[in-house]
């Protein structure tokens, strides 16, 4: 039983979709394969045609480089928000691309305050607000997206956001928001096989990709998006992990995002009550937990690794923390095909791992 935070267990139909033979990337068969995936990732940002979408072949880390050094010119001054080693990762990739970064962090389980954010914007009047939605080392999430991003548009500036670990599980509107850019991938809330991501792009920040300079080749979504207009890619793409994709977006469609949204809702919460009950806390604060990703604190007494390999004995697996918070918090991904039998079985099995009375 996998709960990791990404990549997640297959559906048998995303499973045998991946299985089918290749075609040709320079196919009409591809190109409808393409134009399906982007027309339908529109669909589960919000953005419906409105945007245009950099489908890549790479981990959510191409996504967010590409996003950065496509839109982001040296110089550029971004205010940056930290709150985890995801954040951390894109504050040094503006850092890498030259960018002017001013950057304001929370420690782990808060995120920045909006007046903090208000001050320093008004201060410094960023090009752009640069920030991860669900902070996966964390389990932390920005939850007034809506109001950063208005914030942004006062002070002139474009929202740049990181939704690798957020997409398909929690509320995001791109268009209602006025998000600028959306970098996410494949293998978590879209149940799909891990090695696609993409970059989802506002009209303004289409026309913005193709003026930005210095942009090493595969990260140039400009280049991506020309061969779009041509119904193909600029570089040969992962073709069966994009029948995966496909299928796990139909499947996707079927359950509905919004439904979606709520059952990794109802999962996180049944999740966040039955540990309580059991010895562990959530590490976020109760304003800022994520759904998509749920990070607890074990008992005092028990180490978090030991318990991660206590489960793996059992096939159950979740992950520990990251960095400093390695031995600290398990972290536990509600994302896939996850249902309410999954819950009460890993819990079930972490009651016995810390010695409390079994759940019946």
């Amino acid at each position: 039983m996998i709960l990791v935070p990404g990549p997640v267990e297959l559906h048998p139909r995303v499973l045998k979709a991946i299985s089918e033979q290749v075609i040709s990337h320079r196919s009409e068969k591809f190109s409808e394969l393409l134009m399906e995936i982007v027309n339908d990732l529109s669909w589960a940002i919000g953005a419906e045609s409105e945007a245009k979408i950099a489908l890549l072949t790479g981990s959510g880390t191409l996504a967010v480089e590409s996003m950065v050094y496509s839109l982001v010119n040296p110089g550029d001054s971004v205010l940056a928000l930290e709150f985890g080693e995801f954040g951390k990762r894109l504050r040094e990739s503006l850092e890498s691309r030259g960018a002017n970064v001013f950057t304001i962090k929370a420690p782990p389980g808060r995120t920045p305050e909006a007046g903090e954010i208000e001050t320093i914007a008004k201060k410094i009047k960023p090009k752009y607000i640069a920030t991860v939605h669900v902070e996966t080392s964390t389990g932390t999430m920005i939850n007034n997206l809506k109001d950063i991003s208005k914030l942004a548009e006062e002070f002139g500036a474009k929202l740049l956001l990181d939704a690798v670990s957020s997409l398909g599980l929690e509320e995001l509107y791109m268009n209602k928001w006025s998000i600028n850019a959306i970098a996410s991938c494949s293998q978590k809330g879209l149940g799909a096989p891990p090695g696609l991501s993409f970059v989802a792009l506002s009209e303004e920040a289409v026309k913005r990709v193709c003026e930005t300079t210095g942009k090493p080749s595969y990260l140039d979504l400009c280049k991506n998006l020309k061969f779009l207009e041509k119904r193909e890619t600029p570089f040969t793409p992962a073709v069966n992990l994009m029948y995966g994709l496909a299928e796990a977006l139909k499947l996707l469609r079927e359950e509905g995002i919004e439904e979606r949204w709520r059952r990794t809702k109802r999962l996180s919460e049944l999740l966040y009550n039955m540990t309580e009950d059991i010895g562990f806390s959530p590490l976020a604060e109760e304003t800022n937990r994520a759904h998509a990703v749920v990070a607890l604190v074990p008992p005092n007494g028990f180490s978090a690794t030991e318990i991660v390999k206590a489960l793996r004995k059992k096939e159950i697996y979740i992950a520990s923390g990251m960095g400093d918070l390695k031995d600290r918090i398990l972290r536990i991904g509600i994302m896939g095909y996850v249902n309410e039998s999954h819950i009460e079985k890993l819990v079930k099995e972490m009651a016995e791992i810390v010695g409390r009375k079994k759940i019946e």
